[in-house]
């Protein structure tokens, strides 16, 4: 009995010294908070996001108009939006929707003699370099007035666009450019309710 309660005792002295005594190895043997932080592998900061991209975008322009007796504004147009050319010039990115078509002469193909609610529009090419020296950088020939003086005019507005430096987008389906903006890749897609343009109804 005696010898028993020896053993039963030896046992206990055993395991007691597997729990602390391991234990206190284990942490011995364990670097300290600050080593082991040192030793982990640091994760990788997180990228900082790219510079925002400003756009100033505005609607319908349409600088007087040559088509049904309308008229031109005063000064031939040469004040008529350059005031804004300090607003525009401060955004990457300056957008407008051309509402009409820059040609001259031409003839319109929209209304007929008799219409009394059908409105065209037509403005000189010369105004082109208005819409550059404003600040325009991109406009948009998807629209209801893109057409009112046929596909020449929709030629002649893209010309326009073309020769004073102007970026445009909408005149037909494949009408869609890329810009390299602070290192981005932006494309402008324009839509309208015509068969000329990608459909805003698809």
């Amino acid at each position: 009995m005696k010898s028993s309660k020896m053993l039963f005792a030896f046992i206990i002295m055993l395991v007691s010294f597997a729990l602390y005594g391991g234990a206190a190895c284990s942490t011995a043997d364990q670097p300290s908070s600050a080593s082991a932080a040192q030793a982990s592998p640091q994760a990788a900061p997180t990228p900082a996001s790219g510079e925002p991209i400003s756009i100033m975008a505005v609607g319908d322009t349409m600088l007087g108009s040559t088509a049904q007796g309308r008229g031109l504004p005063v000064k031939d147009g040469a004040e008529l939006i350059s005031g804004l050319t300090p607003l525009l010039s401060s955004a990457d990115i300056a957008f407008a929707n051309l509402e009409g078509a820059m040609i001259d002469g031409g003839t319109q193909t929209k209304c007929g003699p008799n219409s009394k609610f059908c409105y065209t529009f037509g403005m000189p090419t010369r105004y082109g370099k208005y819409l550059k020296e404003a600040g325009f950088d991109i406009v948009s020939l998807a629209n209801n007035h893109s057409s009112d003086f046929g596909a020449p005019g929709r030629a002649s507005s893209r010309k326009t666009m073309e020769d004073v430096g102007i970026i445009h987008t909408g005149a037909d389906p494949g009408d869609i450019p890329y810009l390299n903006i602070k290192g981005k890749k932006v494309a402008f897609v324009a839509f309208a309710t015509n068969a000329i343009s990608l459909n805003l109804i698809d």
